[in-house]
């Protein structure tokens, strides 16, 4: 049974994704971020259900839909708002941006590429498990990077070798436009790693409650040496595939409807049921954690862009290039 402080905190950990985001796509709409934004929007529960059961040395590895899980591993807010912005105050120094944004003080490592994470996390896990420390790696990916054929390498590698790595399909049903159906044989991911002898399940990824318990035992088995653990999160992107994405490919009654199980309406109505929670309570957390964002956007806007002559520091390549004059 889930206790009543935890069910606290998991509901928190998901306002403050949502929030967060929120305030991205105003700064968004304002001309404040370069490029595109994805959003996690909907898909709260998963990243803060699963990141509820790790600790500091546990690692992450994310898409170039980040910021949920940046957020539930415990990434401090003002430096990835200032990331977002470009802003040299940022964790990567204004580099890595939206898609690439890493927080190394958290153990978390974004990858814009799709798929392009498997292999770092399985490397990840290896080193854990010959490390003895009994931590962990989680690497959530969602069911486009599902079909690549990397990630049957790596469940194979992590399987034969017993790895502490739990894979996170967040199957939001959509690869960008294209219906996962169309695309995708068989019964469903958590099948095909089954064929690999992985522990695996298909969870609600809109209740908050069976994905904390479900990763709860996903980690455990990890920590416990019992090998690795492949979850399919059934969810749904509340938005568009990035900002600005005409969503022509799915209607606006299918998304409506989902809009009505938002995950962030229906858990509060669960504390609020159960006295957990009451309305002003609530409202007061959300206060709370606005005013922490804001203070996080005012960080970012105050931080100074890069400097030209920082363009290739930190970059792979040979040492004469390893600076830019104006």
């Amino acid at each position: 049974m889930m206790p009543p402080e935890a069910m606290l905190a998991l509901y928190r950990t998901m306002l403050q994704i949502r929030i967060f985001e929120d305030k991205v796509l105003v700064l968004y709409a304002q001309g404040f971020i370069p490029g595109h934004v994805h959003l996690y929007h909907g898909e709260e529960p998963i990243a803060a259900g699963i990141c509820a059961h790790l600790t500091p040395p546990d690692f992450v590895f994310s898409s170039h839909r980040p910021h949920g899980h940046l957020i539930a591993k415990g990434a401090r807010m003002d430096k990835m708002m200032a990331e977002v912005l470009g802003k040299a105050g940022g964790y990567n120094h204004g580099k890595g941006g939206h898609m690439h944004l890493a927080a190394p003080d958290v153990r978390v490592i974004a990858n814009g590429i799709v798929g392009g994470w498997f292999g770092a996390a399985a490397g990840t896990a290896l080193a854990q498990k010959h490390q003895k420390r009994g931590e962990v790696t989680v690497c959530f990916f969602g069911d486009g990077a599902a079909n690549l054929g990397a990630l049957y390498e790596v469940m194979n590698v992590v399987s034969r070798w017993a790895l502490p790595l739990i894979l996170v399909c967040e199957n939001n049903q959509y690869a960008i436009s294209t219906p996962i159906d169309v695309v995708t044989g068989g019964k469903g991911f958590a099948g095909r790693a089954e064929a690999f002898g992985i522990q695996s399940a298909v969870v609600d990824g809109y209740d908050p409650i069976t994905v904390y318990e479900s990763g709860r035992v996903a980690v455990s088995r990890a920590r416990e040496g019992g090998g690795p653990t492949f979850l399919e999160c059934k969810t749904y992107r509340l938005r568009g595939h990035r900002e600005g994405d005409p969503q022509t490919y799915r209607t606006r009654e299918e998304v409506a409807e989902w809009r009505k199980r938002d995950a962030l309406k229906t858990f509060a109505t669960t504390l609020m049921e159960r006295g957990l929670l009451t309305p002003e309570q609530d409202q007061a957390m959300r206060q709370e954690i606005e005013a922490e964002i804001e203070k996080a956007v005012q960080y970012a806007k105050e931080a100074p862009y890069p400097e030209l002559h920082t363009a290739l520091a930190d970059v792979y390549g040979p040492a004469s290039r390893q600076g830019v004059t104006a």
